[in-house]
């Protein structure tokens, strides 16, 4: 039986993943004959500067990720998860649109293909999450497709796999540990940071929820450590000084996306600013609140439902830590309170496709050039409902019988 529900989930995802290939596709290469201003195909610059990355790992420059001066950084099992991409570009001798970009690169084509990977790894781990949390909820397939819908925002036309990757690993290890799989789901937990490191958003919560003592807590922490470790630690013997900067002080670029009032307080209005503190402050507030968290849950066990919905807040911060936004960021929280809220008895597909549809509207919010002011506290403001919204679903999973 548990094999014939996991053939039908990937086979359900793989559809999915395609679905969402075919919309990528057609709005890439058609926008431009309905919408004036687009010139050419829509396309991820991001994500050609990471595939840069990938290359420097096929040509031997592992250790020189974060010393190289590319432009962009990111983690480690991003470049290392597009070397396979990496090397058919390579084969195929395509010219790729970075560091100058131009119009309708051939790569491309593949390397939107490409992302239906990562597509299909969340619908996978979406899909066998809510198995976990919610068996038997009626319309799950809707409900996934709304939660992908917003998730793959990350995708297209951002080009940031790594983001969407971590989450979704985040989910694989929440399942393995709801499983008492504590090692599987510890190391499925370190990769999610290797992929990006504010997956400890989400995992810290977890961990301290989730693992009863402080000995397999500290075991479990231990073998989570031990993946980023290993991936970063050539980066370190290489170049340890650019290295430590990258990953503590990572740049922000106000000029280009878009200031909050934090990025006024800290008075870097116009040029290039660290945001490595205040995502250092994020990761504190969840401790804490996670810390709050299961000393509740030692008196009042949560249920798996309500678990997850504690998890996935963590991610609500970037909303309102980050001192400059890039509208990507919010994707990954607002896909999981399409995936978290629908419940039986409240007519989940239509609520699912309904907070998909706001939620593709916050990120469009995201997207608009105003005063950091006005933006902050309209985006806070929206987010805050997003919030409300899953505290309501903690509370409504709590009663369920």
């Amino acid at each position: 039986m548990r094999r014939a529900e996991l053939r039908s989930d990937v086979w359900f995802s793989i559809l999915l993943a395609v679905a969402f290939l075919v919309v990528a596709y057609a709005l890439s290469l058609g926008l431009s004959a309905v919408v004036p201003s687009a010139h050419g195909w829509v396309y991820s610059g991001d994500l050609f500067a990471t595939l840069r990355d990938a290359h420097m790992i096929l040509w031997g420059g592992y250790g020189i990720l974060y010393s190289s001066g590319n432009g962009l950084i990111a983690p480690p099992l991003g470049a290392l998860s597009l070397v396979p991409l990496a090397e058919l570009s390579s084969l195929l001798g395509l010219v790729e649109p970075y560091p100058q970009p131009f119009a309708d690169p051939i790569i491309w084509l593949y390397a939107l293909g490409y992302m239906g990977i990562f597509a299909f790894v969340w619908a996978l781990a979406a899909k066998r999450l809510l198995g976990v949390i919610a068996p038997g909820m009626s319309h799950s397939k809707v409900v996934v497709a709304s939660s992908l819908a917003v998730a793959g925002y990350v995708l297209f036309p951002w080009g940031h796999p790594e983001d969407l990757a971590a989450v979704a690993l985040c989910f694989f290890a929440f399942n393995a540990f709801s499983r008492q799989s504590f090692a599987v789901g510890a190391y499925l937990a370190g990769f999610a940071v290797g992929f990006q490191p504010l997956a400890l958003l989400f995992l810290i919560p977890m961990f301290l929820i989730c693992l009863p003592g402080f000995k397999p807590l500290g075991a479990a922490v231990a073998r989570a450590a031990l993946v980023p470790a290993v991936l970063l630690a050539p980066a370190f013997v290489a170049s340890p000084t650019q290295s430590l900067q990258a990953v503590l002080h990572q740049p922000n670029f106000p000029t280009v996306d878009h200031l909050t009032i934090w990025g006024v307080v800290l008075g870097s209005h116009g040029k290039v600013f660290a945001a490595g503190e205040m995502r250092l402050a994020m990761v504190l507030a969840v401790l804490v609140a996670s810390i709050v968290a299961r000393r509740v849950h030692a008196r009042r066990a949560f249920r798996p439902q309500q678990i997850v919905i504690l998890c996935a807040l963590g991610l609500s911060l970037r909303a309102f830590f980050e001192p400059v936004i890039v509208a990507y960021y919010l994707a990954p929280f607002l896909a999981t309170v399409v995936l978290f809220t629908p419940r039986n008895g409240q007519k989940p597909a239509l609520l699912a496709g309904g907070l998909a549809t706001f939620g593709l509207g916050i990120i469009g919010t995201a997207s608009i050039h105003t005063a950091a002011i006005t933006y902050s506290v309209d985006l806070w403001a929206l987010n805050l409902g997003m919030v409300t919204l899953m505290a309501v679903s903690f509370c409504l999973a709590g009663k369920d019988d």
